[in-house]
């Protein structure tokens, strides 16, 4: 169950990841197409991980056998997925900004395009980290922690899935902005 999930995953990313390469990537550029495949790559990666937590997550929230060795793992996998998205958003803020003046629009265009991945991916982690922390309150509380925990689960995985789907829609508004909207096959 677990790999077919991850394979559906996988191949939903790595198509959205080829519409934004088709509109964005000059075709005779191939530098530039190197480097936006292992950026898309490396941002892809990081988003899985962060998918895969999310479902051992629920899986140890339910499973009776779990231990603190194995919250604690699944802990510093989190953040190490929040490390290393940070650091990703740090090398394209140091990397891609520039000052108010000198700023044109290809330059914001570009930043944002970069930031997309990160962000939906810092949104999805940190709601993971939420379920975790609630999970983890619940076990050392005595009588099963508190009676608002599953709205709290609900209303934050909502917002968390609202929040993705709305900067995708608006990640896919900006690209057929920028680059024109066309029915092509990457469209």
């Amino acid at each position: 169950l677990e790999v077919s999930k991850m394979g559906s995953r996988l191949r939903s990313l790595v198509l959205a990841k080829f519409v934004v390469l088709g509109a964005v990537v000059h075709e005779s550029d191939d530098r530039e197409l190197f480097v936006w495949f292992v950026w898309l790559a490396i941002c892809c990666c990081l988003r899985l991980l962060s998918m895969v937590c999310r479902d051992r997550v629920e899986y140890v929230s339910l499973a009776p056998h779990t231990t603190s060795r194995d919250l604690g793992r699944l802990a510093i996998l989190l953040l190490l997925v929040l490390l290393l998205n940070s650091l990703l958003t740090y090398l394209c803020f140091d990397t891609f900004f520039c000052p108010h003046p000198s700023c044109d629009w290809q330059d914001i265009n570009l930043l944002l395009l970069l930031l997309f991945y990160e962000t939906v991916t810092h949104v999805a982690t940190l709601q993971t980290c939420l379920r975790l922390f609630l999970h983890v309150q619940s076990m050392v509380a005595e009588e099963g922690g508190f009676e608002g925990r599953g709205l709290v689960l609900f209303y934050s995985e909502t917002l968390s899935d609202l929040a993705c789907h709305l900067l995708t829609f608006a990640h896919f508004v900006h690209v057929w902005t920028v680059h024109g909207f066309g029915f092509t096959f990457t469209e």
